[in-house]
Protein backbone atom coordinates (compact mmCIF):
# COMPACT_ATOMS: atom_id res chain seq x y z
CA UNK A 1 0.00 0.00 0.00
CA UNK A 2 3.07 2.25 1.10
CA UNK A 3 4.73 1.37 -2.06
CA UNK A 4 1.81 2.42 -4.35
CA UNK A 5 1.27 5.49 -2.74
CA UNK A 6 4.84 6.44 -2.94
CA UNK A 7 4.52 6.34 -6.88
CA UNK A 8 1.59 7.65 -7.45
CA UNK A 9 3.06 10.60 -5.56
CA UNK A 10 6.12 10.70 -7.90
CA UNK A 11 3.77 10.38 -10.83
CA UNK A 12 2.19 13.20 -9.97
CA UNK A 13 5.32 15.21 -9.37
CA UNK A 14 6.61 14.28 -12.85
CA UNK A 15 3.40 15.46 -13.96
CA UNK A 16 3.39 18.76 -12.52
CA UNK A 17 7.56 19.31 -14.02
CA UNK A 18 5.78 18.62 -17.40
CA UNK A 19 2.69 20.90 -17.08
CA UNK A 20 5.35 23.64 -15.96
CA UNK A 21 7.63 23.02 -18.36
CA UNK A 22 5.05 22.74 -21.47
CA UNK A 23 3.23 26.23 -19.70
CA UNK A 24 7.16 27.82 -19.78
CA UNK A 25 7.62 26.67 -23.41
CA UNK A 26 4.47 27.59 -24.39
CA UNK A 27 4.45 31.18 -23.40
CA UNK A 28 8.60 31.61 -23.52
CA UNK A 29 8.12 34.99 -25.57
CA UNK A 30 6.94 36.58 -22.47
CA UNK A 31 9.98 34.76 -20.40
CA UNK A 32 12.64 35.87 -23.58
CA UNK A 33 10.91 39.32 -23.45
CA UNK A 34 11.17 40.25 -19.60
CA UNK A 35 14.85 38.75 -19.26
CA UNK A 36 15.74 41.30 -22.49
CA UNK A 37 14.24 44.11 -20.67
CA UNK A 38 15.57 43.42 -17.44
CA UNK A 39 19.47 43.19 -18.67
CA UNK A 40 18.60 46.81 -20.43
CA UNK A 41 17.23 48.21 -17.78
CA UNK A 42 20.20 46.84 -15.36
CA UNK A 43 22.69 48.20 -17.41
CA UNK A 44 21.29 51.40 -18.16
CA UNK A 45 20.75 51.85 -14.49
CA UNK A 46 24.15 51.11 -13.01
CA UNK A 47 25.21 52.65 -15.95
CA UNK A 48 23.88 56.18 -15.18
CA UNK A 49 24.47 55.91 -11.39
CA UNK A 50 28.52 55.20 -11.83
CA UNK A 51 30.04 58.41 -11.08
CA UNK A 52 33.40 60.29 -11.37
CA UNK A 53 36.07 60.44 -8.83
CA UNK A 54 38.07 63.94 -8.78
CA UNK A 55 41.49 64.18 -6.94
CA UNK A 56 44.38 66.05 -6.17
CA UNK A 57 47.42 65.44 -3.87
CA UNK A 58 49.76 68.27 -2.34
CA UNK A 59 52.89 67.78 -0.17
CA UNK A 60 53.44 70.64 2.39
CA UNK A 61 56.98 71.72 2.40
CA UNK A 62 59.63 72.19 4.96
CA UNK A 63 60.85 75.10 6.78
CA UNK A 64 64.97 73.94 8.20
CA UNK A 65 65.92 76.14 11.07
CA UNK A 66 68.73 75.60 14.04
CA UNK A 67 67.79 75.62 17.56
CA UNK A 68 69.92 75.28 20.23
CA UNK A 69 72.51 74.32 17.71
CA UNK A 70 70.48 71.74 16.44
CA UNK A 71 69.03 71.49 13.02
CA UNK A 72 64.79 71.24 13.29
CA UNK A 73 63.02 70.51 10.54
CA UNK A 74 59.66 71.55 10.97
CA UNK A 75 56.08 71.76 8.02
CA UNK A 76 55.36 75.40 6.85
CA UNK A 77 51.91 74.45 7.96
CA UNK A 78 50.51 71.31 10.17
CA UNK A 79 48.42 68.91 7.85
CA UNK A 80 45.82 70.37 10.65
CA UNK A 81 45.73 73.86 9.97
CA UNK A 82 46.23 73.27 6.44
CA UNK A 83 42.65 70.90 6.20
CA UNK A 84 41.07 73.58 8.40
CA UNK A 85 42.29 76.35 6.04
CA UNK A 86 40.83 74.75 2.69
CA UNK A 87 37.90 73.76 4.74
CA UNK A 88 36.93 76.93 6.33
CA UNK A 89 38.35 79.33 3.60
CA UNK A 90 39.82 78.47 -0.01
CA UNK A 91 37.24 75.79 -0.70
CA UNK A 92 34.03 77.59 0.25
CA UNK A 93 35.51 80.97 -1.56
CA UNK A 94 35.96 79.01 -4.79
CA UNK A 95 32.96 77.20 -5.15
CA UNK A 96 31.43 80.38 -4.34
CA UNK A 97 32.82 81.78 -7.42
CA UNK A 98 31.97 79.04 -9.74
CA UNK A 99 28.61 78.46 -8.53
CA UNK A 100 27.50 82.02 -9.06
CA UNK A 101 24.48 82.20 -6.73
CA UNK A 102 23.85 78.74 -7.72
CA UNK A 103 23.13 77.20 -4.06
CA UNK A 104 22.05 73.71 -5.57
CA UNK A 105 25.27 73.67 -7.17
CA UNK A 106 26.81 74.77 -4.55
CA UNK A 107 25.99 72.75 -2.02
CA UNK A 108 26.47 69.67 -4.80
CA UNK A 109 30.02 70.01 -4.86
CA UNK A 110 30.88 71.52 -1.30
CA UNK A 111 29.02 67.95 0.08
CA UNK A 112 30.89 65.38 -2.05
CA UNK A 113 34.35 66.86 -1.32
CA UNK A 114 36.67 64.77 1.22
CA UNK A 115 40.13 66.16 2.34
CA UNK A 116 42.56 63.27 3.59
CA UNK A 117 45.66 63.81 6.08
CA UNK A 118 46.47 60.85 7.30
CA UNK A 119 43.90 58.68 9.42
CA UNK A 120 41.34 58.06 6.53
CA UNK A 121 43.72 56.94 4.20
CA UNK A 122 43.24 54.24 1.99
CA UNK A 123 45.34 54.05 -0.85
CA UNK A 124 48.92 55.47 -1.41
CA UNK A 125 49.39 58.71 -4.24
CA UNK A 126 52.03 56.81 -6.07
CA UNK A 127 55.20 56.30 -3.89
CA UNK A 128 53.85 58.21 -1.06
CA UNK A 129 51.71 57.99 1.52
CA UNK A 130 49.91 61.31 3.06
CA UNK A 131 49.97 59.86 6.42
CA UNK A 132 54.02 59.66 6.08
CA UNK A 133 55.04 62.67 4.30
CA UNK A 134 53.01 65.36 4.86
CA UNK A 135 50.33 65.10 2.11
CA UNK A 136 46.77 66.49 1.72
CA UNK A 137 44.40 64.60 -0.60
CA UNK A 138 41.18 66.41 -1.89
CA UNK A 139 39.10 64.80 -3.35
CA UNK A 140 35.25 64.93 -4.73
CA UNK A 141 32.69 62.13 -6.36
CA UNK A 142 30.63 64.00 -8.54
CA UNK A 143 28.54 63.13 -11.73
CA UNK A 144 29.89 63.46 -15.28
CA UNK A 145 27.68 66.86 -15.31
CA UNK A 146 29.95 68.76 -12.71
CA UNK A 147 33.18 67.13 -13.14
CA UNK A 148 34.45 69.84 -14.51
CA UNK A 149 33.42 72.60 -11.97
CA UNK A 150 34.73 69.97 -9.13
CA UNK A 151 38.50 70.05 -11.05
CA UNK A 152 38.08 73.75 -11.14
CA UNK A 153 37.44 74.08 -7.45
CA UNK A 154 40.18 71.58 -6.16
CA UNK A 155 42.92 73.32 -8.27
CA UNK A 156 42.38 76.74 -7.47
CA UNK A 157 41.70 75.78 -3.74
CA UNK A 158 44.90 73.81 -3.27
CA UNK A 159 46.75 76.65 -5.55
CA UNK A 160 45.64 79.34 -3.27
CA UNK A 161 47.02 76.86 -0.45
CA UNK A 162 50.49 76.82 -1.74
CA UNK A 163 50.92 80.42 -3.05
CA UNK A 164 49.93 80.73 0.95
CA UNK A 165 52.66 78.56 2.57
CA UNK A 166 55.47 79.30 -0.49
CA UNK A 167 55.22 82.95 0.49
CA UNK A 168 56.19 81.89 3.96
CA UNK A 169 58.92 79.81 2.56
CA UNK A 170 59.92 82.43 0.66
CA UNK A 171 60.60 84.91 3.26
CA UNK A 172 62.08 82.56 5.20
CA UNK A 173 64.32 81.79 2.12
CA UNK A 174 65.23 85.72 2.17
CA UNK A 175 65.99 85.58 5.55
CA UNK A 176 68.62 82.85 5.64
CA UNK A 177 70.06 84.54 2.38
CA UNK A 178 70.67 87.62 4.27
CA UNK A 179 72.31 86.34 7.02
CA UNK A 180 74.77 84.23 4.66
CA UNK A 181 75.41 87.35 2.78
CA UNK A 182 75.74 89.32 6.44
CA UNK A 183 78.14 86.19 7.87
CA UNK A 184 80.29 86.22 4.62
CA UNK A 185 80.93 89.75 4.77
CA UNK A 186 81.91 89.74 8.45
CA UNK A 187 83.81 86.73 7.37
CA UNK A 188 85.68 88.95 5.24
CA UNK A 189 86.30 91.62 7.68
CA UNK A 190 87.27 89.51 10.28
CA UNK A 191 90.22 88.05 7.10
CA UNK A 192 91.06 91.19 6.28
CA UNK A 193 95.15 92.14 7.34
CA UNK A 194 94.07 95.72 8.03
CA UNK A 195 91.45 94.93 10.10
CA UNK A 196 92.99 92.94 12.04
CA UNK A 197 95.94 95.41 12.56
CA UNK A 198 93.32 97.97 13.22
CA UNK A 199 91.37 95.96 15.83
CA UNK A 200 95.12 95.60 17.21
CA UNK A 201 95.71 98.88 17.25
CA UNK A 202 92.26 99.76 19.06
CA UNK A 203 93.10 97.42 22.16
CA UNK A 204 96.28 99.18 22.48
CA UNK A 205 94.47 102.50 22.60
CA UNK A 206 92.05 101.18 25.03
CA UNK A 207 94.69 99.88 27.12
CA UNK A 208 96.31 103.54 27.01
CA UNK A 209 93.37 105.11 28.03
CA UNK A 210 92.52 102.69 30.80
CA UNK A 211 95.75 103.51 32.41
CA UNK A 212 95.48 107.02 31.82
CA UNK A 213 92.17 106.92 33.81
CA UNK A 214 93.61 104.58 36.51
CA UNK A 215 96.32 106.96 37.16
CA UNK A 216 94.15 109.86 36.95
CA UNK A 217 91.72 108.56 39.36
CA UNK A 218 94.49 107.41 42.06
CA UNK A 219 96.22 110.57 42.00
CA UNK A 220 96.41 112.21 45.40
CA UNK A 221 96.22 115.66 44.48
CA UNK A 222 93.45 115.10 42.03
CA UNK A 223 91.29 113.37 44.95
CA UNK A 224 92.31 116.24 47.31
CA UNK A 225 91.04 118.44 44.58
CA UNK A 226 87.63 116.71 43.90
CA UNK A 227 87.13 115.90 47.70
CA UNK A 228 87.75 119.89 48.17
CA UNK A 229 84.98 120.29 45.73
CA UNK A 230 82.54 118.80 47.23
CA UNK A 231 82.88 119.98 50.31
CA UNK A 232 82.39 123.28 49.12
CA UNK A 233 79.18 122.66 47.79
CA UNK A 234 78.23 121.16 51.10
CA UNK A 235 79.28 123.93 53.05
CA UNK A 236 77.72 126.56 50.18
CA UNK A 237 74.52 124.15 50.53
CA UNK A 238 74.78 124.33 54.84
CA UNK A 239 75.45 128.17 54.21
CA UNK A 240 72.43 128.62 52.07
CA UNK A 241 69.92 126.89 54.75
CA UNK A 242 71.30 128.76 57.48
CA UNK A 243 70.65 131.99 55.78
CA UNK A 244 67.00 131.04 54.87
CA UNK A 245 66.42 129.61 58.35
CA UNK A 246 67.53 133.47 59.29
CA UNK A 247 64.83 135.00 57.32
CA UNK A 248 62.73 133.16 58.65
CA UNK A 249 63.31 133.84 62.27
CA UNK A 250 63.61 137.61 61.23
CA UNK A 251 59.99 137.54 59.98
CA UNK A 252 58.89 135.54 62.81
CA UNK A 253 60.54 138.41 64.83
CA UNK A 254 58.29 141.11 63.23
CA UNK A 255 54.98 139.09 63.22
CA UNK A 256 55.69 138.79 67.14
CA UNK A 257 55.89 142.18 67.65
CA UNK A 258 53.01 143.09 65.84
CA UNK A 259 51.01 140.76 67.71
CA UNK A 260 52.61 142.67 70.87
CA UNK A 261 51.55 146.05 69.11
CA UNK A 262 48.19 145.55 68.76
CA UNK A 263 47.31 145.07 72.39
CA UNK A 264 49.56 148.24 73.45
CA UNK A 265 47.67 149.98 70.79
CA UNK A 266 44.30 149.68 71.66
CA UNK A 267 45.26 150.29 75.01
CA UNK A 268 46.21 153.53 74.15
CA UNK A 269 42.82 153.76 72.63
CA UNK A 270 41.16 153.34 75.11
CA UNK A 271 42.80 155.97 77.13
CA UNK A 272 42.93 158.76 74.31
CA UNK A 273 38.86 157.80 74.56
CA UNK A 274 38.88 158.36 78.20
CA UNK A 275 41.11 161.76 77.82
CA UNK A 276 38.49 162.77 75.18
CA UNK A 277 35.69 162.61 77.80
CA UNK A 278 37.49 164.52 79.97
CA UNK A 279 38.01 166.95 77.52
CA UNK A 280 34.58 167.20 77.03
CA UNK A 281 33.69 167.82 80.79
CA UNK A 282 36.37 170.38 80.66
CA UNK A 283 35.48 172.56 77.54
CA UNK A 284 31.72 172.51 79.80
CA UNK A 285 32.71 173.47 82.33
CA UNK A 286 34.64 176.73 80.76
CA UNK A 287 31.44 177.60 78.87
CA UNK A 288 29.83 178.27 81.82
CA UNK A 289 32.22 179.86 83.44
CA UNK A 290 32.44 182.00 80.22
CA UNK A 291 28.85 182.92 80.43
CA UNK A 292 28.05 183.47 83.91
CA UNK A 293 30.89 186.11 83.92
CA UNK A 294 32.75 184.35 86.79
CA UNK A 295 36.20 184.79 85.30
CA UNK A 296 37.81 186.54 82.91
CA UNK A 297 36.98 186.44 79.26
CA UNK A 298 40.46 186.01 77.96
CA UNK A 299 41.84 183.29 80.19
CA UNK A 300 38.58 181.37 79.77
CA UNK A 301 38.86 182.04 75.65
CA UNK A 302 42.42 180.84 76.14
CA UNK A 303 41.75 177.65 78.09
CA UNK A 304 38.91 176.98 75.82
CA UNK A 305 41.73 176.95 72.71
CA UNK A 306 44.19 174.91 74.60
CA UNK A 307 41.15 172.32 75.31
CA UNK A 308 40.43 172.42 71.47
CA UNK A 309 43.74 171.66 70.55
CA UNK A 310 44.48 169.22 73.07
CA UNK A 311 40.95 167.68 71.79
CA UNK A 312 42.25 167.43 67.66
CA UNK A 313 45.74 166.13 69.27
CA UNK A 314 43.65 163.20 70.67
CA UNK A 315 41.54 162.33 67.89
CA UNK A 316 44.19 162.22 65.75
CA UNK A 317 46.07 159.64 67.45
CA UNK A 318 43.07 157.73 67.79
CA UNK A 319 42.57 157.68 63.91
CA UNK A 320 46.11 157.30 63.44
CA UNK A 321 45.85 154.15 65.77
CA UNK A 322 42.75 152.69 64.50
CA UNK A 323 44.06 153.33 61.10
CA UNK A 324 47.46 151.03 62.18
CA UNK A 325 45.09 148.56 63.90
CA UNK A 326 42.63 148.29 60.61
CA UNK A 327 44.68 148.53 57.55
CA UNK A 328 48.30 148.34 58.22
CA UNK A 329 48.63 146.06 60.56
CA UNK A 330 46.67 143.48 58.44
CA UNK A 331 49.01 144.07 55.59
CA UNK A 332 51.87 143.70 57.07
CA UNK A 333 50.65 140.62 58.52
CA UNK A 334 49.86 139.20 55.26
CA UNK A 335 53.13 140.17 53.66
CA UNK A 336 54.81 138.72 56.39
CA UNK A 337 53.05 135.54 55.93
CA UNK A 338 53.64 135.33 51.77
CA UNK A 339 57.13 136.00 52.87
CA UNK A 340 57.00 133.35 55.58
CA UNK A 341 56.17 130.61 52.61
CA UNK A 342 58.34 131.52 49.76
CA UNK A 343 60.86 131.37 53.01
CA UNK A 344 59.38 127.66 53.60
CA UNK A 345 59.53 126.53 49.78
CA UNK A 346 63.44 128.25 50.13
CA UNK A 347 64.47 126.46 52.89
CA UNK A 348 62.53 122.48 51.64
CA UNK A 349 64.53 123.55 48.77
CA UNK A 350 68.43 124.45 50.56
CA UNK A 351 67.29 121.14 52.62
CA UNK A 352 67.35 119.23 49.80
CA UNK A 353 69.98 120.72 47.80
CA UNK A 354 72.38 120.04 51.44
CA UNK A 355 70.83 116.16 51.49
CA UNK A 356 72.15 115.85 47.73
CA UNK A 357 75.73 117.61 47.90
CA UNK A 358 75.87 115.47 51.27
CA UNK A 359 74.71 111.97 49.44
CA UNK A 360 76.92 113.47 46.36
CA UNK A 361 80.04 113.44 48.60
CA UNK A 362 79.21 109.93 50.08
CA UNK A 363 78.58 108.33 46.48
CA UNK A 364 81.79 110.29 45.17
CA UNK A 365 83.96 108.25 47.38
CA UNK A 366 82.20 104.96 46.48
CA UNK A 367 82.13 105.57 43.04
CA UNK A 368 85.92 106.47 42.93
CA UNK A 369 86.42 103.13 44.42
CA UNK A 370 84.59 100.81 42.24
CA UNK A 371 86.16 102.84 39.28
CA UNK A 372 89.13 102.13 40.43
CA UNK A 373 88.63 98.18 40.94
CA UNK A 374 86.70 98.24 37.53
CA UNK A 375 89.76 99.99 36.19
CA UNK A 376 91.99 97.49 37.21
CA UNK A 377 89.88 94.61 35.94
CA UNK A 378 90.00 96.14 32.39
CA UNK A 379 93.37 96.65 32.52
CA UNK A 380 93.88 92.63 33.47
CA UNK A 381 91.23 91.98 30.46
CA UNK A 382 92.39 94.12 27.98
CA UNK A 383 96.35 92.27 28.53
CA UNK A 384 94.89 88.91 28.11
CA UNK A 385 92.67 89.93 25.23
CA UNK A 386 95.90 91.25 23.45
CA UNK A 387 97.40 88.33 24.60
CA UNK A 388 95.13 85.80 22.82
CA UNK A 389 94.01 88.37 19.97
CA UNK A 390 95.24 86.04 17.35
CA UNK A 391 93.58 83.05 18.60
CA UNK A 392 90.46 84.96 19.20
CA UNK A 393 90.09 86.06 15.39
CA UNK A 394 90.88 82.85 14.19
CA UNK A 395 88.34 81.39 16.47
CA UNK A 396 86.01 83.79 15.19
CA UNK A 397 86.46 83.21 11.47
CA UNK A 398 86.02 79.24 11.91
CA UNK A 399 82.79 80.66 13.85
CA UNK A 400 81.52 82.56 11.29
CA UNK A 401 82.61 79.44 8.85
CA UNK A 402 80.51 77.25 10.62
CA UNK A 403 77.46 79.16 10.60
CA UNK A 404 77.90 80.02 7.39
CA UNK A 405 77.97 76.45 6.33
CA UNK A 406 74.79 75.69 8.97
CA UNK A 407 73.01 78.16 7.42
CA UNK A 408 73.79 77.10 3.65
CA UNK A 409 72.47 73.62 4.81
CA UNK A 410 69.70 74.77 6.36
CA UNK A 411 68.57 76.78 3.52
CA UNK A 412 69.14 73.33 0.96
CA UNK A 413 66.87 71.64 3.63
CA UNK A 414 64.56 73.63 3.15
CA UNK A 415 61.42 72.69 0.48
CA UNK A 416 58.54 74.48 -0.73
CA UNK A 417 55.25 72.82 -0.91
CA UNK A 418 54.42 71.75 -4.35
CA UNK A 419 51.25 69.70 -6.10
CA UNK A 420 52.13 66.17 -6.40
CA UNK A 421 49.41 65.51 -8.94
CA UNK A 422 46.36 67.89 -10.19
CA UNK A 423 42.97 67.47 -10.10
CA UNK A 424 42.40 64.49 -11.83
CA UNK A 425 39.21 62.95 -13.16
CA UNK A 426 38.69 59.55 -13.04
CA UNK A 427 36.07 56.91 -13.50
CA UNK A 428 34.84 55.43 -9.92
CA UNK A 429 35.61 51.73 -10.03
CA UNK A 430 31.65 50.14 -9.65
CA UNK A 431 30.11 46.85 -10.61
CA UNK A 432 31.73 44.68 -13.06
CA UNK A 433 29.31 44.47 -16.73
CA UNK A 434 29.35 41.06 -16.55
CA UNK A 435 28.14 40.84 -12.66
CA UNK A 436 25.19 43.12 -13.65
CA UNK A 437 24.47 41.10 -17.03
CA UNK A 438 24.07 37.96 -14.79
CA UNK A 439 21.95 39.73 -12.30
CA UNK A 440 19.32 41.24 -14.60
CA UNK A 441 19.37 37.88 -16.54
CA UNK A 442 18.46 36.21 -13.36
CA UNK A 443 16.17 38.48 -12.08
CA UNK A 444 14.74 39.17 -15.59
CA UNK A 445 13.91 35.27 -15.95
CA UNK A 446 12.23 35.35 -12.27
CA UNK A 447 10.17 37.98 -13.05
CA UNK A 448 9.30 36.21 -16.51
CA UNK A 449 8.91 33.23 -14.81
CA UNK A 450 6.67 34.72 -11.96
CA UNK A 451 4.32 36.38 -15.37
CA UNK A 452 3.80 32.94 -17.04
CA UNK A 453 2.70 31.34 -13.74
CA UNK A 454 0.79 34.25 -12.93
CA UNK A 455 -0.96 34.55 -16.44
CA UNK A 456 -1.66 30.51 -17.01
CA UNK A 457 -3.38 31.11 -13.70
CA UNK A 458 -5.36 33.38 -14.50
CA UNK A 459 -6.00 31.29 -18.16
CA UNK A 460 -7.36 28.47 -15.94
CA UNK A 461 -9.13 30.43 -13.61
CA UNK A 462 -11.31 31.58 -16.37
CA UNK A 463 -11.94 28.24 -18.32
CA UNK A 464 -13.12 27.12 -14.87
CA UNK A 465 -15.39 29.86 -14.59
CA UNK A 466 -16.96 29.31 -18.03
CA UNK A 467 -17.30 25.28 -17.41
CA UNK A 468 -19.19 25.89 -14.49
CA UNK A 469 -21.34 28.86 -15.55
Amino acid sequence: MDNQQQYHHKHEQEIDLVDLAAVLWRRKSIVVITIILSVAAGVYLMGNKQSLKVSTAVVIGELSTIRDGSEQVDKIMTLDESKQLLEAVLIPAEITTIAKGDNQLYQTLFDNITIDIGENIVENIGEYKPSENGIIVVSGEISDKYSEEMQGVLDTSTSSLLLLQNRVYEQQQAWINNKIEARKMDLKVKEDLRNVEADKLALMTTKFDNAVALDKNENEELVKQAELKQRRIVDAAENELLSRQGDKEREQIYLTRLDTLEPLLKQRIQGLEKELIEIDTSRTNLYEKLFTGGSPTGFVTDAILAIDRRDERARSQIDNFTKQLLVEFPVQRKEIQWRLSTIERSIYMAEENLAIARQAEVVYHVDREYRTGNLENNSGSITTRIGGFEAANEAEILRLKASIATLELSLGQSTPSIVLSPATITPKPGRSLYVITAGSLFLGGMLGCFLVFFLELISRAKLRIAETS
